[in-house]
């Protein structure tokens, strides 16, 4: 069953948003994977501002080990790279991608989950979404694409 990256809420924030009024907690991307039942797969993660580690048990859902600011033991980037063909882990370092994504092409290739995609840039221009993402057709066969979206919503 394939998973899914979503975002996890910490208690912590950026710098940029300091002297906001409202505080505005940071979100880091996580890969989830799912099992037979839609369910995701607790698992642990740890946030890529202040390294706190949450317990990931739902989508968009964690609690925060307090007192746990690092951890060794979870996997690294550095980790994963191992896993994947050296030019996915050259397009996923030069884009910038997080650890996220490397789990993400990780299941894709275990779970021969070809033509998917992970989203490497993604701009907007004039209402319409600009993307460009890597396409993993196989093991050894995976393409760059890039596509304009359109998600403009035109009422009545």
């Amino acid at each position: 069953m394939p998973g899914i990256k979503h975002l996890i809420q910490c208690h912590c924030y950026l710098r940029i948003y300091k002297s906001e009024e409202k505080t505005i907690y940071h979100k880091f991307p996580v890969y989830s994977k799912m099992n037979d039942y839609g369910k995701i797969i607790s698992k642990y993660a740890q946030c890529n501002n202040c390294q706190a580690v949450h317990k990931v048990y739902e989508i968009e859902k964690s609690e925060i080990f307090s007192g746990k600011d690092q951890t060794e033991s979870l996997p690294s980037i550095e980790d994963l790279k191992y896993s994947l063909p050296q030019k996915i882990v050259e397009i996923l370092k030069e884009y910038k991608k997080d650890i996220a994504d490397y789990e993400h092409a990780i299941d894709i290739i275990e779970n021969s989950l070809w033509g998917s995609f992970i989203i490497l840039k993604r701009d907007i221009i004039n209402e319409m979404y600009q993307i460009k993402y890597l396409v993993i057709n196989s093991q050894d066969n995976y393409q760059i694409k890039s596509e304009v979206l359109n998600d403009t919503i035109i009422g009545k």
